[in-house]
Formats: C-alpha cells, structure tokens, sequence
C-alpha cells in the first residue's frame, strides 16, 4: 500500500510539472482570478511582463486596476470588466478587445478570453491574454499605405481629368 502511495505521488509531481511548464511557457499571458471580488489569484510569467509586476504585486490588484480608467470605446473598465466577468461566470466565453496599462504607464492593446473554471463553490475566472501592439502597429500601417495609394489614385485621376480638357 506504501509503495502504491508512493508510486501515485509520483505521477501526481510529475503531471503538475508538466502542467506549470505549459502555463508557464505559454505564448499568451494566463491569469486566474476571483470572479467575486476580481483580485488576481495567478499569473504566469508572460502576464507578470505584460503588466510590468512581479506575481505578488499582481495578487493584490484587479483586471481595472492594470487598465486605463476607460477603455476606447469610453466606458470605465472598471464597469465593462464586471460585465465581462458576470458573463464568464454564467457560462459565457467572451472574447474583447481590452487596453491593458504596463506599470510604466504604457498602454497594451490586447485580447482577452475569458472562461469560468470548473470548482465546487468557487467563482474562479481563467483569462488568457494576447498582446496586439505588433498587430496594432502593422494594421496602422496598412491603414496609411491604403490611404497614400488612394489619394495617388485621386491625383492620377485629376491629372488625366486636366491633361483631356
């Protein structure tokens, strides 16, 4: 029976491991936190740089508090975080756009799913977090590039539209 015991918290170290190295390593950050009151219970070491805090520092603070007073749509985070949180904890799996603040005070765009854990009597939260300042950035560009090449095209045409007349 001993070496049963032994033999099963073995198995057991071994898949948490497993486990941590691939929340650890993920390429998004993943954060878990309090459906009720909204602290942050974890965050791997992906979340901890996007925020600009070490893990303890994160554990006391909510989603709002790493998050400009308002997001760009001009609600408070404070307001849409709790909307977006309800949702999860019913069932939901919502996924948003959401400005995140480094602690530097450097804005992260980025996107956010959202998903209840599973646990008895417990309101847990899962959000894993994709930062978007690279997609952000090349999407700017295309914006601008579209926008030169439309007003070659404007020019070209009035230039022929003078040249025929």
């Amino acid at each position: 029976m001993e070496r049963r015991i032994t033999e099963r918290t073995a198995e057991l170290t071994a898949s948490e491991a497993r486990l941590r190295t691939l929340v650890d390593h993920a390429p998004e950050a993943i954060v878990v936190f309090d459906g009720e009151t909204g602290r942050f219970l974890f965050g791997n070491a992906h979340a901890c740089r996007i925020f600009g805090r070490g893990a303890e520092d994160l554990s006391k603070l909510t989603p709002a508090q790493v998050s400009p007073e308002f997001q760009l749509d001009g609600r408070p985070s404070e307001e849409l975080a709790r909307q977006y949180m309800r949702e999860a904890l019913a069932g939901g799996a919502p996924v948003f756009e959401w400005m995140h603040r480094h602690s530097s005070g450097r804005l992260i765009p980025t996107e956010v799913r959202l998903v209840r854990l599973p646990g008895e009597g417990q309101n847990l939260i899962c959000a894993s977090i994709t930062d978007n300042t690279e997609r952000k950035k090349a999407e700017a560009e295309l914006l601008k590039a579209l926008a030169r090449e439309k007003e070659l095209g404007q020019l070209k045409s009035n230039f022929i539209s003078m040249v025929s007349h």
